[in-house]
Order: C-alpha cells, then sequence, then structure tokens
C-alpha cells in the first residue's frame, strides 16, 4: 500500500469515531496501528504535589518559556504539530441548506417523557435524541455508508401520536476534494467536519449542535536518509522500510471543535458565529449554561518555522519572544448581520490560568473551562484555565472534576499497556452559574482504566466528597476481547475518596480501598474493571474475565468504605444503571463457562440488601457478535419510568445468521455468526414484582446472509419516549414512532 493512501485510511478510520470528544479520540489514536505513544526522551515525572496555582501577570508566559526551554535542552522537538486549533460555536446564523413543511394545527405536548441517560440528573449531556415535549430533534446520518451526522431533523408530536415533519438541517461539511496545496505545493487531503451531538436549552429556545471539524492536510516527499552500513554490510536505513515513511505530512487549516446553536422558533433562525481555541473534550448543560472544556496547545508556529537547522541558542532566543498574545486561546464572535465585523479577543486574562509549577511534564497544554449563557443575548460568557491536560471530565450539580494521567498508554490489537505506579491528578472547579472557581488538586494511584468512554463514571460525588475506582495493573484490554485468550494477573482496583481541604487548593485523601483494615481486593485475578457506578452511599462495580462478578460497596463512612456485597454471574455489564425499589439493571454481554463472549446480556440485579445482592432476571439477545448501543456509549439506551414500570429502550444489531466460509489458512470451515437485523429491542421491569419481560422489537433494518450491514451504524441509533409513545431513530436515518 503506498504511504498516501496508509496515511488517508489512517484518518478516514479514526474519524468513523466522530461521535467521541475530541481528548478521547486521542487517547484512541494512541493505541491503534495508526499512531504511537508518548514522545520519545519524554521524563517519567515523579509524583508531585498537583495543586494548582494562581498566575499572577506574566507568570504563564514565563511557564510555559520554561517548559519549552527545557524541551530544547532535552533535545527534543518544539510541539507544534496541532498548529492552532479553534473551538467554532455558531449561534443562529444563517447558512447551510435548510426545508420547511408547514406545521398545521393538532400539536400535542406529552405530560411525562424521557430524557437522555445522564450521570448525574440535572447535568445534561450531549446526545443525538433530545425531545421538550413537542417537539422531537434527531440528528441522523442519512448518506449511504457513512460514519458522519449530516443533517438536524425537527418533528413535531401530534394527539395521536404520530410525527410531522417541521424542518431539517443539513449539517457540516464533506471532505474536500484532493489538490495542489498552493502554499507548500504538496497534495491536501482532509477537512472533513462532523457534528457529534446536541444539547437543548431549558427555556427551549436553543439547541447547541456539538462536533469537531479535523485539520485539512498536505502531504509531500520527504528526502531519504543518508545509509548507514551496519557492521555486517547491510543497509540499515533500509531495514525501516523508507517508503513507508517517505511523506511528510502539515496541516494546512487548522482543527476546530465546532458548535452550533440554533434557535427552535419557527422558522429556524441562525444570528452569530463563536470560536474558540481548542479541542473539545466534553460539554455539559445546567439550564441554559453550557459548560465547554477545551485543550489547546499554544500558537508556535513563529518560533518553529526553520527549527530544524536553528541553533539551541537561536531557539531559546525565539522563545524569549513569544508575548501573551502567542500563547492565550481566543475567541472570535461574528454576527450574522454582514455590516459587523467579527471580533476577536483573549478567552481570558493569563492571571485567569492556574499553574503547576511542580509537574515534571515539559508540556504546555491548556486546559480552559468556559461557561456560556444561551439566555442571554450578548452571549455571556466566563472562562478559567490551567496548564495540563485533561481526559476525563465529571461534572456533578456543584462542581467540574478534571482528571488527567501523567502517564501516555500504548498498545495494539486490543491490549493497552499502562506505565508503572501510574498517578492520575485530578482538578476540581466549583460552578455557580456564570461564576467558575478553582477548589483544589489531589492525586490517585492508578488511571481511570483502559476504555476511555467510560472514565467519567470512574468518578462521583456525595456530601462534598469524590470517590474515584482506578485500576492499577499496567496491561488491559480495550472494548471486547476474548477473555479465555487473556493471561490470568493481578486486578488490583482501588477505591479513593477525597475531599477538598480548608485551603481550598488540595483534595486530600480520605481514605482507600483496599486497606490495612480491610484487604480483601476488588476484583479476582487477571480481571479488568469493567462497569462502576456511583450512587449515593453506594457504589457498584462489575470486573469480567471469565464470571462477572458485582460488588457493592458502603460508602456511608467516608473515612471507612467496604465491600459490602458480592454477586458471580457469567459474562459483564458494562453499564449499571438505576431502577426504583432496590434494582439495578445491567447492560454488556453474556459469556459462557471460559470467558468467550456471547451476545448482548441485560441483567436485573436486586440490591435491596447489600450484602445479598441477586440477580432476580436475564435476557440475552442473539449470538457471539451482537451488540447494542451502548457498545458506543453511555447514551446509547433510554429508560423512562412511568405507572410503576420501568420501559427499557435498547437498540441492537443481533447476529443469528449462521456463516460458513472456506479456512484458507488451516483448510478446513470456518464459521461465525453474522448480522441477521438490527432494531430497537424493549423490555419492561415491574418494579414491585421485580420482574424484566420482553416486548417484540421494533426491526429497523433485515441483512441477508454475508451482509455486514455497514449501510447504517448502530451507534448513530437512539430513542426517546412520550407519553405511551416510543420513537426510534435508526441508524438509517429514519424515525420511526409505535405505541409501547
Amino acid at each position: 500500500m503506498k504511504r498516501t493512501e496508509q496515511i488517508k485510511r489512517c484518518f478516514q478510520g479514526a474519524l468513523r469515531s466522530a461521535l467521541l470528544p475530541a481528548a478521547l479520540m486521542a487517547t484512541l489514536l494512541s493505541v491503534s496501528a495508526c499512531g504511537g505513544g508518548s514522545q520519545a526522551g519524554a521524563p517519567t515525572p515523579p509524583a508531585t504535589p498537583v495543586a494548582l496555582e494562581a498566575s499572577p501577570p506574566g507568570a504563564l508566559r514565563g511557564y510555559v518559556q520554561q517548559k519549552l526551554g527545557e524541551q530544547v535542552d532535552q533535545g527534543l522537538a518544539l510541539a507544534h504539530a496541532y498548529g492552532k486549533v479553534s473551538v467554532v460555536a455558531d449561534v443562529n446564523m444563517t447558512g447551510g441548506a435548510f426545508t420547511t413543511t408547514s406545521s398545521s394545527g393538532g400539536a400535542s405536548t406529552a405530560t411525562a417523557f424521557s430524557s437522555t441517560t445522564l450521570q448525574e440528573v440535572g447535568v445534561d449531556e450531549p446526545d443525538l435524541m433530545k425531545t421538550d415535549g413537542q417537539r422531537i430533534f434527531s440528528l441522523l446520518s442519512d448518506e449511504p455508508y457513512s460514519y458522519r451526522l449530516n443533517k438536524l431533523r425537527v418533528d413535531r408530536r401530534l394527539d395521536d401520536g404520530s410525527l410531522q415533519a417541521e424542518g431539517s438541517l443539513t449539517l457540516g461539511e464533506s471532505s474536500p476534494q484532493a489538490g495542489a496545496s498552493p502554499v507548500l505545493g504538496g497534495v491536501e487531503y482532509g477537512g472533513e467536519e462532523y457534528i457529534t451531538g446536541l444539547h437543548l436549552s431549558a427555556n427551549g429556545e436553543q439547541v447547541a449542535l456539538l462536533g469537531q471539524k479535523y485539520p485539512r492536510y498536505t502531504y509531500s516527499s520527504a528526502t531519504a536518509p543518508t545509509p548507514v552500513i551496519g557492521t555486517n554490510g547491510v543497509d540499515v536505513t533500509a531495514d525501516i522500510g523508507f517508503s513507508d515513511y517517505s511523506v511528510i505530512y502539515t496541516p494546512v487549516t487548522p482543527e476546530q471543535a465546532v458548535i452550533d446553536l440554533v434557535s427552535t422558533s419557527h422558522p429556524i433562525a441562525k444570528s452569530r458565529s463563536v470560536r474558540i481555541d481548542g479541542n473539545l473534550v466534553e460539554s455539559r448543560m445546567i439550564g441554559n449554561i453550557l459548560y465547554l472544556v477545551t485543550t489547546w496547545y499554544p500558537q508556535l508556529t513563529t518560533i518553529t518555522t526553520a527549527m530544524d537547522t536553528a541553533t539551541t541558542a537561536e531557539r531559546k532566543a525565539a522563545i524569549a519572544g513569544l508575548t501573551n498574545k502567542d500563547l492565550l486561546p481566543t475567541i472570535t464572535i461574528t454576527s450574522a448581520n454582514a455590516k459587523d465585523a467579527a471580533v476577536t479577543q483573549p478567552l481570558m486574562a493569563d492571571t485567569d490560568c492556574y499553574l503547576q509549577s511542580k509537574n515534571a511534564s515539559y508540556g504546555v497544554q491548556m486546559t480552559s473551562i468556559t461557561a456560556l449563557n444561551l439566555a442571554s443575548p450578548t452571549l455571556e460568557r466566563a472562562s478559567r484555565c490551567f496548564l495540563g491536560g485533561t481526559e476525563a471530565l465529571y461534572m456533578s450539580a456543584k462542581n467540574v472534576y478534571l482528571a488527567t494521567s501523567r502517564y501516555t498508554t500504548q498498545g495494539s490489537d486490543g491490549i493497552v499497556a499502562y506505565a508503572n505506579q501510574a498517578h492520575t491528578d485530578i482538578h476540581k472547579f466549583a460552578i455557580d452559574g456564570m461564576a467558575i472557581n478553582y477548589r483544589g488538586s489531589g492525586e490517585v494511584s492508578g488511571h481511570l482504566g483502559w476504555d476511555p468512554s467510560k472514565n467519567a463514571y470512574r468518578m462521583g460525588e456525595y456530601q462534598n466528597f469524590l470517590h474515584v475506582l482506578t485500576y492499577t495493573a499496567q496491561r488491559g484490554w480495550f472494548g471486547e476481547l476474548d477473555a479465555s485468550k487473556t493471561e490470568a494477573q493481578p486486578s488490583p482496583a482501588i477505591l479513593t475518596v477525597l475531599r477538598e481541604d480548608a485551603s481550598g487548593t488540595q483534595l486530600t485523601t480520605v481514605s482507600t480501598l483496599p486497606n490495612a483494615k480491610r484487604p480483601q481486593p476488588i476484583g479476582l485475578s487477571g480481571e479488568q474493571v469493567y462497569a462502576v457506578r456511583f450512587l449515593g452511599e453506594r457504589g457498584y462495580v462489575v470486573t469480567f474475565r471469565r464470571t462477572d462478578p458485582l460488588y457493592i460497596l458502603d460508602l456511608a463512612d467516608p473515612s471507612d468504605p467496604k465491600v459490602s456485597g458480592e454477586l458471580k454471574t457469567n459474562g459483564y455489564s458494562d453499564y449499571l444503571l438505576p431502577v426504583s425499589n432496590g434494582l439495578l439493571l445491567g447492560v454488556g454481554k453474556d459469556a459462557n463457562d471460559t470467558g468467550r463472549v456471547q451476545g448482548v446480556k441485560l441483567s436485573l440485579f436486586d440490591v435491596a440488601d447489600a450484602a445479598n445482592p441477586k440477580e432476580v432476571a436475564t435476557r440475552t439477545i442473539g449470538k457471539t457478535g451482537s451488540s447494542s448501543g451502548l457498545d458506543y456509549g453511555s447514551h446509547g439506551i433510554n429508560i423512562f419510568t412511568t405507572g410503576g414500570v420501568s420501559r427499557v429502550a435498547l437498540p441492537v444489531t443481533v447476529n443469528e445468521t449462521l456463516y460458513e466460509a472456506p479456512n484458507s489458512f488451516f483448510g478446513g470451515t470456518m464459521s461465525w455468526y453474522d448480522p441477521s437485523y438490527r432494531g430497537l429491542a424493549r423490555f419492561d421491569i415491574d418494579i414491585a414484582n421485580k420482574t424484566l419481560t420482553e416486548r417484540p422489537t421494533l426491526v429497523g433494518q433485515t441483512f441477508t446472509p454475508g451482509q455486514y450491514g455497514h449501510d447504517g451504524w448502530l451507534g448513530f441509533e437512539r430513542s426517546v419516549q412520550l407519553d405511551a409513545h416510543v420513537y426510534y431513530l435508526t441508524g438509517l436515518g429514519q424515525v420511526m414512532g409505535s405505541a409501547w
């Protein structure tokens, strides 16, 4: 394969995961065949105090200059590969193909309706489908064989439960045609824009669409290295396969995190565009306040030009010339009125940033928290930042916790390796409307797990205590790997309880588990931590290798947490969802006695008696290879409780068609199960009787033998429930309605 085609395929493969936040994508790329690990020569930082420090005028510039100088001293390349990137927020601005159909009488407002599956009640998360009880807003893809959400659809619910199309908005940009770069003379590719989720403001007047625009690159031929002849007379450089490394690719246009704010009034209108330098990590919304967490590498283009040939003195002189303008992210607001010029300002002052002076890392990445008031005519905003990266965001009603490991993961083929003695830093910021205030930082042993899509669920706040479940083993598997083929290794999961101290700078450790008093490990030898859920005075942990132990943690006494109950079943749960009356729903995969994964499994646990948990009902859907919407993130399930019944709607791809083919390597035949259909599986949980009853699946797509069903993606499927009806967004971009 030519290197140019290999690069293109690497980017196409990465972009297919466009629903994932930018920070999560960076983690995925580090464990894929298209990426590597940490920067060569980077130091292994020791455990140090992690408290952030206020930045007096000029301190931010001095801090960054110091770190860049240390990079030069160590002979490292100055980190500028990302160039200048931007977050983009478009507020009610005209543009894009838009169509509207008239809406006549008969509109209906539901008396009760479901919401996105949330980690914390009242803290909204971006999803693909939301409703205000009258209208349903859906992000969908109607492009065959596409992994790009390209349309916002608005439907109004009528009295009889049917839907009337109210409008649609074409989203994003397709990949520009490759062509010669007018600047660098190379060939350009990339530049795709992806919308990944939406928020609906509390007043129902704004829809916030979130997304990412990936950089447009040029690639051109590189000069072959000078041959190096080894002692055996062989050209050593030939062994590295220079043909695989003979392309230089450089970003020409920046990467942009995209947010479009759309008015829900009829007709839909747009009014302004907002751009913030940085990659979008995640977002949350409380009421009408949208909170954005972004990361950004300072603009270093001016000092990295021709740095390959510069002397050490010349590099340090260039670093000394940096100003705050080169370092601080900016915000640009553009009005829809063509007569109004765009206004660009620093996102915050340098004194609004915090430093971690005792951090031994050479990095200069910035993390920003920005609040936007969507109900404000002037789009009121506030921001804070700190020097350091962020891998995971957990947000309660009053606080934001940002976590990052000091070590980069490496791996391939589903196996992830973490550095020995990994530690995770956690920074706490209090939020109150537009106010964002730093409250302290803490450190926990281990990392938040091998699957970044679940990292937020490793944390939970209760009565001002933060509970964190970390994993300290060095190796794990990512996604779904046959556990029967993995080696048994110790699986020490650690619970850490943290509390903000009186100084307002530290999150101090109150207790850990296991400990000398309670040495029982959380997890058996060789197991991985799968599902974690903190709910009030309890924590629930699922580990897996061949069986699925469910551990119940008693958190009532922050100084003395303990394992209060344990239950072993086959398979595992990826997510644990609370149900009333002491019930807990687990959704994941079944497994046989050897740990080989089977179909999608739902487990209903009775945890009313923490010392004696029971699995009171199970259902398995499909054979090996079957999957559910929860395989793509926590929003792939919808639960709505009404009349003493919790109604569960779960998109699934069901593999039941046995397919056989010749085995060209070992002879004979090999067999597997192909997809038979994709649809919305439905279940009733009778809360009083603690039963799980299956309803007929709403089939959205069927497959013929050998058809893999890539013309629609399960990760794009969602559902919402309004009164006695359910509405199913299929991977083909259709919205199906049905009485429950």
